[in-house]
């Protein structure tokens, strides 16, 4: 529990205002964290195991992790590229047990939509920037998933790309730059939405197919099992029908052309329109 780590290994945190994070810099939190994705995969029949985009958090200062830092930077890097190195070991770390544990377990990291704005970071991996605005990945939380998928200690990313098409950061742009660089390196992306704040009026359409081969769940007639009770689907929202629909059928594995398994099954739709069982699966970034 967060308290016993407080009690038991103080020494393994970073305290901010209102949070605490395990320091990626100390190797027994990396050892810790593999552990955890260990027992995971070598105990439950799961498909995959995927991270959100925090690491560092926002807000770290040169004092928080100074000792750390001086006794622990073999190649005497900037604090910066410091920070990014711990989190790419761990990475490295948890992938390197998958492969040696089930290596059909696919394992993937949804970081922040946009890389990096900076032209001269971007040149450093022979690509152009993320054609957006604002950034706080790389100089903020210290997170470089373009370092991942180069060096192949990820199956897949799945970057949080939560704008609209149209929009200052535009998904129609920022797609397809993540498609590419997944590419590059022979990775698979998989766009990260959210459906936060969202009403029917932006809920996918086969118009959007175009950028994500999404698929238009209009059908006032369905009746869903939502939190143990029969609901009429003219009650629900749009969204409240898709998300109903998901939870309602059974999942199938992305095919990863990458890798030759006999684990996964391909994408597919399943059930009929009265019963509200359908499933898609949204892939770009390997033909």
């Amino acid at each position: 529990t967060p308290q016993a780590y407080r009690t038991e290994h103080p020494d393994w945190l970073l305290d901010y205002p209102g949070a605490s994070i395990l320091n990626p810099g100390k190797p027994e939190v990396r050892n810790r964290i593999t552990d955890i994705v260990s027992e995971i995969v070598r105990n439950y029949d799961v498909d995959g195991i995927v991270f959100d985009d925090y690491f560092y958090m926002e807000g770290t200062t040169d004092a928080m992790d100074q000792d750390l830092f001086e006794a622990n930077n073999p190649d005497n890097l900037e604090r910066g590229d410091w920070r990014r190195q711990n989190v790419n070991k761990m990475v490295k770390q948890v992938y390197d047990m998958i492969q040696n544990t089930k290596p059909y377990v696919k394992f993937g990291i949804s970081p922040a939509g946009v890389w990096t704005t900076n032209a001269s970071i971007a040149r450093k991996y022979g690509l152009t920037p993320t054609p957006a605005s604002g950034e706080y990945a790389y100089n903020g939380i210290y997170c470089d998933p373009v370092a991942w998928i180069q060096e192949k200690t990820i199956d897949y990313i799945s970057p949080q790309i939560y704008w609209t098409i149209g929009s200052s950061n535009d998904y129609s742009k920022i797609a397809p730059w993540w498609s590419d660089v997944a590419r590059r390196y022979g990775r698979h992306f998989y766009s990260s939405h959210t459906a936060s704040g969202l009403s029917s009026a932006y809920a996918p359409s086969r118009t959007q197919g175009v950028n994500n081969n999404s698929v238009d769940y209009t059908a006032d007639d369905e009746v869903f099992e939502l939190n143990g009770e029969t609901v009429s689907a003219s009650a629900l929202s749009q969204i409240e029908r898709q998300s109903a629909r998901m939870v309602h059928a059974p999942a199938a594995t992305a095919a990863f052309a990458m890798e030759s398994t006999s684990h996964h099954f391909p994408p597919a739709w399943l059930g009929s329109t009265t019963t509200g069982r359908w499933l898609s699966f949204l892939t770009t970034g390997i033909d």
